[in-house]
């Protein structure tokens, strides 16, 4: 008996499930150039993109009607990510699944996806399996790469000219398998761009990426902790005790303070939040755009005030370092101002540094404060302070007035009281505080 007809309905099956693979769909009519025509999607999710978490990820793309579409896939992993290799898993143990959704024979239908491990890894990374319909169809798909590199791997359908579209599909690779690690976020918050190409039999291929941002950086213990952050930011903490995440954001509007007496460099604000246990001081670094701040400094706002804490710059790489005790807003930028201590202080700085000031004396602090035009400012909003040089505290602040071209104000040590060791002087116009700084030790 001739049972070819009675066969026939489940070889369609087979053959529509093996060209529908991971969404390859050849129209059997259509003309390879339409492909540069169409416009596949591609997207990537994680769930909180939490530093370092073995994490779920899902890839999802769908394919528009009316053009041939890839027979290849190629993902592209961005480095950062760390896959485990297939010498961790047993056969067939499950690593993620999914779900392939087409049209055939002029009826949408979905089908259920599984990626399976296989040991035979033939000199890869890792060995995938994408089985399709409860393996009606199995695709094998070799991983490649490393986590300083990124890794890849590609799935191809044979191809068979029955199937139309629209084409869709999405898959999850599991964060852990069985309490193994097997999908891994990236420690350093950043922006991870995934990609993807869509490659037909002819050759033609559109590439299309995807991006998942990573918050924060993995905060470890120890001392001297170097976090890495987007955009050339860094932060090393002088002793962290409790491990966690230290997350960076960025903002065009200033802080309720206001603005500072400075020209903001790059046009943003920054704020650090971390949930390690630390200890200060810690090291900022921030970039600044050369072309409009040839004279960089980093400014730390503290009790509302902005303070210039800069401690170097780096012209090679465009950055600016400051030292702190605390967190709140920080920002790079060009000072409004230029500032320059004279007479009888800048004859005392000669003599020696910290200079030598007497007890029961009244030191006149005078100082000059010019635009960028070397033009002299005269400002109500000029004042001096006193700061204990071990922990930063301020002691006193003395209000400075503008004279014909200089700045003046009276240090009186006998009623400060100050107690032994260095302290600094500094000069503070509206909310902001200026370079250089003068240190000096009550005799």
């Amino acid at each position: 008996m001739n049972k070819f007809p009675e066969l026939m309905p489940k070889l369609i099956r087979i053959l529509s499930i093996t060209v529908l693979l991971l969404g390859i769909n050849l129209v059997y009519f259509t003309p390879q150039n339409v492909y540069a025509f169409q416009d596949p999607t591609f997207t990537v999710t994680s769930g909180t993109a939490t530093p370092g978490a073995a994490e779920d990820i899902t890839l999802g793309f769908e394919e528009p009607v009316g053009s041939e579409f890839g027979v290849t896939k190629v993902f592209r992993i961005p480095a950062g990510w760390d896959v485990a290799g297939g010498d961790m898993f047993i056969d067939n143990t499950v690593l993620g699944t999914g779900s392939f959704t087409g049209v055939i024979g002029g009826g949408l239908s979905t089908f259920p996806m599984t990626i399976l491990n296989d040991s035979d890894l033939q000199g890869h990374k890792a060995h995938w399996k994408f089985s399709i319909a409860g393996g009606a169809v199995v695709l094998d798909s070799f991983v490649d790469g490393d986590i300083n590199g990124g890794y890849s791997f590609s799935v191809t359908a044979p191809v068979a000219p029955i199937i139309s579209t629209p084409t869709s599909s999405t898959f999850t690779l599991n964060g852990s398998v069985d309490g193994t690690t097997f999908m891994t976020n990236p420690t350093v918050a950043g922006d991870y761009v995934w990609e993807a190409d869509f490659i037909t039999s002819g050759g033609a291929t559109i590439t299309k990426q995807a991006t998942i941002s990573v918050p924060g950086t993995l905060t470890p213990t120890g001392n001297d902790v170097a976090v890495d952050l987007p955009n050339s930011v860094s932060v090393i903490f002088n002793s962290v005790t409790t491990a966690g995440v230290t997350t960076l954001t960025t903002t065009p509007t200033a802080p309720p303070a206001g603005t500072g007496q400075f020209q903001l460099s790059g046009g943003l604000y920054f704020d650090f939040n971390s949930s390690a246990e630390f200890s200060c001081p810690c090291t900022v670094t921030l970039p600044y755009d050369p072309i409009e701040t040839p004279n960089p400094r980093i400014y730390h706002m503290e009790d509302s005030v902005w303070l210039d804490v800069t401690t170097s710059v780096n012209t090679l790489n465009n950055t600016v370092t400051g030292v702190v005790s605390s967190f709140s807003f920080f920002a790079a930028g060009e000072p409004s101002f230029g500032l320059e201590f004279i007479a009888p202080v800048s004859a005392l700085l000669e003599k020696s540094n910290p200079m030598q000031v007497e007890n029961e004396s009244t030191l006149p602090v005078n100082f000059v404060i010019n635009d960028a035009s070397d033009n002299f400012i005269s400002r109500n909003d000029v004042s001096v302070q006193v700061v204990n040089n071990s922990t930063n505290v301020l002691v006193s602040q003395i209000s400075a007035q503008p004279l014909k071209k200089h700045y003046k104000a009276n240090l009186n040590l006998k009623d400060l009281n100050l107690a032994n060791g260095t302290y600094k002087l500094r000069v503070k116009v509206g909310n902001t505080t200026y370079t250089p700084v003068v240190l000096f030790q009550p005799i």
